[in-house]
């Protein structure tokens, strides 16, 4: 029965090392200015979009085009369920930050 070692000799060729030395593939050239600003918009934007208050801002906005008519029956609908359950996700997110300060408050009974 042939037995091969647990671990065998670590050879450059094992290891995918390349006579001992590691080497890190070019990724191109540096970004210029311009793409940094770019990216760094991106990123802006992608924090402003998960942002609740430019959420409820972007629906609040959306809610007076709807009664100055701008919108159809059915995106009004959209929109007020939409509004709805932002109402109800503050709503329950106040009710846990009330108990929080309860539970917090020097001489409360509850524990």
């Amino acid at each position: 029965m042939k037995t091969t070692p647990v671990r065998p000799l670590q050879t450059a060729r094992w290891t995918g090392l390349d006579d001992g030395n590691v080497t890190v593939r070019a990724s191109g050239m540096a970004l210029t200015p311009a793409e940094k600003q770019k990216r760094y918009r991106e990123r802006l934007k992608a924090a402003d979009q998960t942002n609740p208050d430019a959420i409820e801002r972007e629906l609040l906005q959306e809610a007076q085009r709807c009664a100055r008519g701008e919108m159809s029956d059915r995106e009004c609908v959209v929109l007020a369920d939409k509004l709805t359950d932002l109402a109800m996700n503050l709503l329950w997110r106040s009710k846990r930050l009330a108990e929080t300060a309860r539970k917090v408050r020097p001489g409360s009974d509850s524990s």
